[in-house]
């Protein structure tokens, strides 16, 4: 194992023996190398990859795709059927909710006990005590017996322990998902702040722009199998596109997700050769990263100026107007055409989409009521006033299909990740529009 490297996962795989009746296990002792009594279910198969020292990498994956399982394997609660797991420093892990945790002990005396634990000395860990019940904000509960606990006091106090004790590997596996918002952006904090002091962690969650802003790679895993190990950015837009071939492949009772997909691959292919060879359509653009675009595909995305050129910097109140031109493949209605802003961290800033202006129109200008023909090539154009901070900005565009007005069933028809950048930028420092942040909230001070 290089020096290096924190985590190192070779050939990982996880198989358990399922067995239809209890007596079988004892017929698979008594006459196993005759005949099998059990069915292998392949919990993981085959998982690579590695962590540098004070890396931030992400594993994401559909329900059941074996996160959970891998994590227990790197902890050490649970050992491979084949492969091995390489560690170099102390981990502390965040898997399910309570674990680690004895209900009849107080919280004062799970936090010494979670402490040894993780090999650290009684008097090292009361230097921690206050900082500990602190941030856990349980001060009245401490010395009261776990049971007695709200889940959201668990975690609290979990999350205290195992990050105020400095580990050099922390695990997080979708432990923050019973917090409260204020309780999320206080760990949020504080893992950043880990990280920054060259922490190591692994981080697990259904909350894809948390893996993208906080992680630098990412792993992704579907069925037990490992689809990817790229940049965080990458993987999320698969993961993502992974998602919603699921979602269509069941809403139209298919089969294998991976049939669904080389079908769409296949249609793509042939849609975009039909593109190529017509004289009459318009010359798309090529974007890096992207996924569906067969029922409908954005061909162009342009980032404009007051006067309709295209345009790269824009100072406060400028008109920024984003062009979303799109193709629909098919007869096909209730479209969404929308965009979404990031910022250089990859945190959303703004979205929105004709969906929205249909949720605010007084009219009958009703855009999702609009019945598109094949062939049919149009253009949507979003305009705004720039109240951005000093920045560098991403604009993402999507087109959805909506059968509801509420969001609650939608189908990604092409998303495009980088479809258009642009700075936004002050005159200078002495400018009355000068402030700190993402957005100008013209806030006034008055003096009393």
């Amino acid at each position: 194992m290089s020096y290096n490297l924190a985590l190192d996962i070779q050939n990982v795989s996880k198989v358990y023996e399922v067995y239809k009746n209890p007596h079988d296990r004892l017929l698979q002792i008594l006459f196993g190398k005759y005949k099998k009594f059990y069915k292998e279910f392949v919990a993981l198969s085959d998982i690579n990859f590695n962590v540098e020292k004070g890396e931030c990498v992400g594993i994401v994956g559909r329900n059941g795709a074996g996160k959970s399982t891998l994590l227990q394997i790197i902890t050490g609660i649970m050992m491979p059927s084949s492969g091995s797991v390489s560690c170099s420093g102390r981990i502390a892990a965040l898997l399910e909710l309570g674990s680690g945790f004895n209900n009849e002990f107080s919280g004062r005396e799970n936090i010494y006990m979670n402490a040894a634990i993780l090999g650290i000395k009684e008097n090292e860990i009361e230097k921690k005590i206050d900082e500990i019940v602190d941030f856990a904000d349980i001060p009245d509960f401490i010395d009261q017996p776990l049971k007695t606990y709200s889940s959201g006091m668990m975690l609290r106090l979990a999350f205290a322990v195992q990050t105020q004790v400095d580990p050099e590997i922390l695990i997080i596996d979708e432990a923050l998902a019973v917090g409260d918002a204020i309780f999320q952006t206080k760990c949020y904090k504080r893992i950043n702040e880990l990280r920054d002091k060259g922490t190591t962690i692994l981080f697990v969650s259904h909350d894809q722009e948390a893996v993208r802003t906080l992680t630098n790679r990412c792993v992704l895993l579907e069925k037990g199998k490992q689809l990817m190990f790229d940049d965080s950015s990458k993987v999320i837009l698969e993961y993502r596109n992974l998602i919603n071939t699921h979602k269509k492949g069941t809403e139209e009772g298919s089969g294998s997700i991976h049939q669904e997909k080389e079908a769409l691959e296949v249609k793509q292919a042939l849609i975009e050769k039909t593109d190529s060879d017509s004289s009459t359509s318009s010359k798309k653009q090529e974007f890096k990263n992207e996924f569906g675009g067969t029922v409908a595909r954005i061909t162009a995305v342009k980032v404009c100026d007051e006067n309709d050129k295209e345009c790269d910097r824009f100072y406060p109140h400028d008109l920024i107007k984003i062009y979303v031109t799109f193709k629909v493949n098919e007869d096909t209605e209730h479209l969404n055409i929308n965009v979404r802003i990031r910022n250089l961290q990859g945190v959303k800033i703004y979205s929105w989409g004709t969906l929205n202006q249909d949720m605010v129109s007084k009219d009958n200008n009703i855009f999702r009521n609009l019945k598109f023909k094949k062939g049919e090539e149009r253009t949507v154009v979003f305009s705004c006033i720039n109240n951005l901070g000093d920045s560098f900005y991403e604009v993402q565009a999507g087109i959805t299909t909506e059968k509801t007005f509420d969001y609650t069933d939608q189908t990604i028809l092409h998303w495009i990740d980088g479809a258009g950048y642009f700075y936004s930028s002050f005159r200078s420092s002495l400018s009355g529009d000068f402030f700190g942040g993402t957005n100008n909230l013209n806030m006034k001070a008055e003096i009393l």
